[in-house]
């Protein structure tokens, strides 16, 4: 769950970062000048590749594979909130 920014308040919100887990976890350098290392708090890394074909990176996966990515990411894609 993400701060909401009101005096430590959750939500129900869920941010996935598509970057790469070296950039995510701030091990990697950020090709932007300027732009801070690291996630932001509460935030589920899911990497971009992890979402596209192999054999054709202009191709996302299936539904089914997808919703494993994101689940293996801690995200409950069958939840309502």
């Amino acid at each position: 769950l993400v701060q909401d920014g009101q005096a430590g308040k959750e939500t129900q919100s869920i941010i996935a970062d598509a970057r790469s887990a070296a950039r995510f976890y701030g091990e990697a350098p950020e090709p932007r000048p300027g732009l801070p290392s690291s996630h932001m708090p509460g935030s589920k890394n899911v990497p971009f590749h992890l979402l596209v074909d192999e054999n054709n990176m202009s191709r996302f996966k299936s539904k089914d594979d997808m919703m494993k990515v994101f689940m293996d990411a801690g995200i409950d894609v069958h939840s309502e909130n």
